[in-house]
């Protein structure tokens, strides 16, 4: 069964394969080498390989069908659709063959022989991992990103491959690997969360409403949310609705009804129920004691 990715297409993938990614100066110099898209449509075919290493990491996405790599001790490893395998430099192993009409999806890339998370993706050679919901959601990005011609597409696409390869790293429990351009990208992301709650403090939001705004997997980005600030996108959402409620009700021209209507509650008995809720008494209350 096909992997389903919404942005898919063969006259995409074909696009991306002749895309040059640009490479920028980071902490651990991580080069983007090329991107590969593959698709067979036999039954089951022997691929003509001969056991062979590179001097790079190879990333392979298996979108449809199963793949099957060898080592060079003749052990085989089975990528099935919906999977994915990373290969280290200098590993030895080939390609058996396929079946089903497989769809692989390829990332070459390099690191510095002293990069410091060289060693973890080391220890990760030949390791098979499911793919997330935010895995297909940056697949899903890269895919759709190549439509469009314009200057910055290519950085978009390489700060979305920067995300499976830090995810990569936080399955293989390597946290304290994390490439500090990741980082400093999930820094701006919060920050544009905040600005967006901050902008919209006349509507409810929901987690819902600011991932569809940011494009990202709410599980994703609510978990990078609380990482970065320590709590968790809901809980900021109605601190921040607090703190505009404690400012409006200082005006005393301001009813309570008034107020709820401009924080985007539907009624004033909501708006009631949440400030007590978060707050231990009522807006009615906490505005006689200011």
């Amino acid at each position: 069964m096909i992997l389903i990715l919404n942005e898919y297409s063969l006259s995409r993938a074909n696009r991306l394969s002749k895309l040059v990614i640009p490479n920028v100066n980071d902490p651990f110099e991580i080069e983007i080498l090329w991107l590969q898209h593959e698709d067979f449509n036999k039954t089951s075919t022997i691929f003509n390989n001969k056991l062979h290493k590179h001097t790079f990491y190879e990333l392979h996405f298996v979108l449809d069908g199963e793949n099957i790599i060898a080592d060079k001790n003749g052990k085989t490893f089975s990528i099935k659709s919906g999977e994915a395998m990373i290969l280290a430099p200098g590993s030895l192993h080939l390609s058996k063959y396929y079946t089903g009409n497989l769809k692989r999806f390829s990332i070459a890339f390099s690191l510095l022989e002293n990069s410091t998370i060289n060693k973890a993706f080391s220890a990760l050679d030949f390791y098979i991992y499911k793919l997330s919901k935010m895995t297909i959601n940056n697949l899903n990005c890269i895919f759709s990103e190549c439509d469009r011609d314009n200057v910055l597409s290519s950085y978009i696409i390489r700060n979305r491959i920067f995300e499976l390869i830090n995810e990569l790293l936080i399955l293989g429990k390597y946290e304290e690997y994390m490439p500090q351009t990741t980082i400093s990208s999930q820094d701006l992301l919060v920050n544009k969360i905040k600005k967006y709650i901050d902008d919209n403090s006349n509507i409810f939001l929901s987690c819902k409403d600011i991932a569809d705004y940011c494009k990202y997997n709410e599980i994703y980005l609510n978990r990078i949310f609380k990482n970065r600030t320590g709590k968790t996108l809901l809980k900021y959402i109605h601190k921040k609705k607090i703190q505009h409620s404690k400012e409006m009700l200082k005006n005393k021209k301001l009813s309570v009804t008034t107020i709820s209507y401009t924080l985007g509650f539907s009624n004033e008995y909501y708006f009631n129920a949440f400030f007590k809720r978060e707050v231990g008494v009522s807006p009615g209350v906490y505005r006689k004691y200011i």
